[in-house]
């Protein structure tokens, strides 16, 4: 949530308490939320917005804040951090940190 809603001081504060969740897992779950952010900007463009529960077969108190959250994202903001994301699980494959690759992926995509 605190990625979603750009809260980037949230965002490495929750992250300095996880004790031993995968970087790899991190960015798998912030990717499905960057998507779900995707979807629900673009239902919000299209004039539908309380359409983001049905396109994403959702129950609607889970997606009660995504409007709110997208509106805080640009849609090329969203694109970018999505192909980033594939960058980052990309290098974090390839030998690098998958610490540092994830919290350097997660402070560039939360820059405004």
């Amino acid at each position: 949530d605190a990625l979603a809603a750009r809260d980037a001081r949230k965002c490495l504060l929750l992250l300095g308490r996880m004790e031993s969740v995968s970087p790899h897992a991190l960015l798998a779950m912030c990717t499905t939320r960057l998507r779900e952010l995707v979807c629900a900007r673009s239902m919000a463009d299209r004039g539908n917005p309380r359409g983001v529960a049905a396109a994403l077969k959702a129950p609607d108190w889970r997606v009660k804040n995504h409007g709110a959250w997208a509106r805080q994202w640009r849609p090329e903001e969203l694109r970018r951090a999505l192909a980033s994301s594939r960058d980052a699980e990309q290098a974090m494959k390839s030998g690098s940190d998958p610490d540092e690759v994830f919290y350097r992926w997660l402070v560039e995509t939360l820059k405004r």
